[in-house]
């Protein structure tokens, strides 16, 4: 009995792989007879060009490119108010709390709302005042201690 079971289990599979495999090649006849009509049109249309991958990602990149970003770290506040979701409070905690390592610190550190910051992170930047990281690092980590050190003082 369980040879019968084997032997139904592999031509149930040898049928299905069959299958597959015809879909397949028809498939691939289909793309093939595709290409080719379009090659024809392009030979009888006098005008007509093939789709081009470089010109649709040259599209896609013009498209992105048309988004203006809000660099958080230099923005007024008018700027900072035309984000969705921004309020006048949030736009002056965003401006005291500068500058920023990256767009994911106003989350992280409190400053605007998590569901506030998913809305916008798609708009926002946070442009570094140096091209390396190291040079950043140092910078934060100076602007951190001059920070502490002034609430220090402020405290009686």
């Amino acid at each position: 009995m369980t040879l019968k079971l084997l032997s139904v289990t592999l031509s149930s599979l040898a049928l299905l792989l069959g299958t597959t495999i015809v879909n397949a090649a028809s498939t691939m006849d289909d793309k093939a007879a595709a290409a080719t009509d379009q090659a024809s049109n392009s030979v009888k249309k006098p005008g007509f060009s093939a789709p081009n991958a470089n010109a649709k990602a040259k599209a896609k990149e013009k498209a992105s490119a048309k988004v203006k970003l809000v660099d958080i770290n230099g923005s007024n506040k008018a700027a900072l108010m035309k984000l969705p979701g921004i309020t006048s409070a949030d736009a002056d905690k965003i401006i005291a709390n500068r500058p920023y390592g990256s767009k994911t610190w106003l989350a992280n550190n409190g400053i605007i709302s998590d569901t506030t910051y998913f809305a916008i992170r798609s708009l926002i930047e946070a442009k570094q005042p140096f091209k390396t990281g190291a040079e950043n690092v140092a910078f934060y980590e100076k602007l951190k201690k001059e920070r502490a050190e002034k609430a220090a003082k402020a405290k009686p």
